[in-house]
């Protein structure tokens, strides 16, 4: 009887020691390659940080824009209804991993400021960052949740003028 119970015993701390060691939260970076206004809304991407090193994102995939939404209403942009100057919008990506792991949608709570994008137009400068979240997930990123922000430029990190790319970074977890 004592030996059973030092032998269950041993084999609950081996289970404990032997355990994941994924961490909790991980640092990532996922930029997409340019969009060009008004062409294809699906592009690519690239994922780089200890989340994808950690195997809890996928390193590549597609990028497709979802929509654009009032903040203040829930209801899309349109050409009928564009943003204003002033006004919150959520703009919304949905990120679908090329191995098979699953998709995931970030939406980026921006900040419509003409003026600052006709300086980014004319400089080449990112336009400022945008707060970040997740609102839906399926496979692997069913209970996904990032901490971070969307940085957008209306040129290429090369300084060619190939539409607008977006730059995610920040800590993901998986639930």
């Amino acid at each position: 009887m004592r030996r059973t119970l030092v032998l269950l015993v041993a084999a609950s701390l081996l289970a404990v020691s032997c355990g994941d060691d994924t961490p909790d939260e991980a640092e990532f970076r996922i930029q997409t390659d340019p969009v060009m206004p008004g062409g294809d809304e699906t592009t690519s991407f690239s994922a780089t940080g200890e989340a994808v090193d950690e195997g809890m994102l996928c390193p590549d995939g597609a990028s497709t824009w979802v929509q654009t939404l009032h903040a203040d209403t829930g209801l899309p942009e349109s050409p009928a209804d564009p943003p204003r100057d002033g006004e919150v919008v959520w703009v919304e990506h949905r990120l679908t991993c090329a191995d098979g792991s699953g998709d995931f949608v970030l939406r980026a709570d921006a900040l419509v400021d003409f003026a600052e994008l006709d300086s980014a137009i004319a400089t080449g400068d990112p336009l400022s960052e945008h707060p970040l979240s997740v609102i839906e997930g399926s496979g692997d990123y069913v209970e996904l949740d990032v901490d971070g922000t969307r940085e957008w430029s209306v040129v290429t990190p090369g300084g060619v003028d190939d539409g607008f790319y977006e730059v995610f970074t920040g800590t993901l977890s998986l639930g």
